[in-house]
């Protein structure tokens, strides 16, 4: 009784529109629009969508989550997605580069539901299963004749995860301050369709298929500590294996390898350097705060595939034990304002065909999860 409690309590509102994008000097302007309904009875009832337009990312997203009020609150989740990813022959980043033919696309549709409990603040343990079906289309090697029917790979996969992720960066991207950590554990099974590309349009195409299954563990932390009044320092592992076999050929092999992604411009890159079945990486992120709202960041990180995938004419074959360490650089300067970051730098990747990307941004980096993911 030694106080009195006040509350002047506002709803939220039913409904929530959102709309934005990525506008760029770069061939990846990217639009989107979203809504969110809730429903609060009982239980508590979300509905969302949302819809990215671009020439290098499409997307369409269908969700519902349910929140069950309980000793601890437990979420179920159920998401409807259908993702696009257009890669171009000549990676250019060009604006003005109004022709660049389509190298690699990737369809693919999922379906997934995940069940989710808080382990601490900021934390969530969480089980998923997925289904997904994709459909790549591409070319063994850039200099393609675009007369050429291109090779087509069809997958089915159904996938369990189990995952505890904890983040309290104050960034959405681009963070200076705060950690990540993702842990994830997956098993996925499916199959395999394979149609060799061909030049007569008349003639018949072979079809080969095959099971898959594999098992692949996720580790990703990323830290940043403060060690001067204005300076912050960041680190970053990120370790991915797995025992998951190569594909028909080499390209497909490697299409659907995992990839490291420390930069926000490695994740719009095709980038055959950065991908196989299982790799280890690290890195340090230095940044400066010229003010709250304006950074200079700049990273180092070095990435070693634990069996590189090597192309022999068109055959995936397995390396040798950690035997290439690769290196990608980052320098870039941040203003975050209230409606997102406004980005300037430049990214070199060391064997990348094309190592150096400028860019100027305005906007966030971001995707719909795939099924995989």
């Amino acid at each position: 009784s030694t106080f009195d409690l006040l509350l002047n309590i506002k709803l939220q509102d039913t409904y929530k529109l959102s709309a934005g994008g990525l506008i760029s000097l770069a061939t990846f302007n990217q639009a989107f629009v979203g809504f969110n309904y809730y429903s609060l009875s009982d239980i508590f009832n979300m509905f969302t969508g949302n819809l990215y337009l671009g020439r290098y990312y499409s997307s369409l997203k269908f969700g519902h989550r349910i929140v069950v009020p309980q000793k601890k609150t437990m979420l179920i989740d159920f998401t409807l997605t259908g993702n696009r990813w257009n890669y171009f022959s000549n990676e250019e980043t060009s604006l003005f580069d109004t022709y660049s033919p389509s190298y690699i696309v990737r369809k693919e549709s999922s379906l997934r539901t995940r069940i989710g409990l808080p382990a601490a603040n900021n934390s969530l343990l969480s089980n998923e299963v997925a289904f997904s079906w994709i459909e790549d289309t591409y070319y063994q090697t850039k200099n393609f004749d675009e007369n050429v029917k291109p090779d087509e790979s069809e997958y089915f996969f159904a996938t369990t995860k189990l995952i505890f992720e904890n983040n309290n960066q104050n960034r959405k991207q681009y963070a200076s301050r705060g950690n990540r950590f993702y842990g994830g554990l997956f098993y996925n099974a499916g199959f395999e369709y394979y149609t060799e590309g061909f030049i007569d349009t008349i003639g018949d195409q072979t079809r080969e298929g095959n099971s898959l299954s594999w098992f692949a563990i996720k580790i990703q932390n990323e830290n940043y500590s403060r060690i001067g009044e204005k300076f912050f320092m960041g680190t970053l592992l990120d370790i991915t294996l797995s025992n998951r076999e190569y594909s028909e050929n080499y390209t497909a092999t490697l299409i659907n390898s995992y990839k490291f992604e420390p930069t926000p411009m490695s994740r719009q890159i095709f980038g055959s350097s950065l991908r196989n079945t299982s790799y280890i990486a690290a890195g340090i992120m230095p940044v400066f705060e010229i003010t709250r709202d304006v950074n200079i960041k700049g990273g180092i990180y070095l990435y070693s595939p634990v069996y590189r995938v090597k192309d022999n004419n068109g055959v995936p074959e397995k390396g040798n034990l950690f035997e290439k360490i690769m290196g990608v650089g980052e320098v870039n300067i941040v203003y975050h304002t209230p409606v997102g970051p406004l980005s300037a730098g430049f990214n070199y990747f060391s064997d990348e065909s094309k190592k150096m990307f400028y860019y100027l941004n305005f906007g966030y980096i971001l995707f719909n999860k795939s099924g995989l993911d």
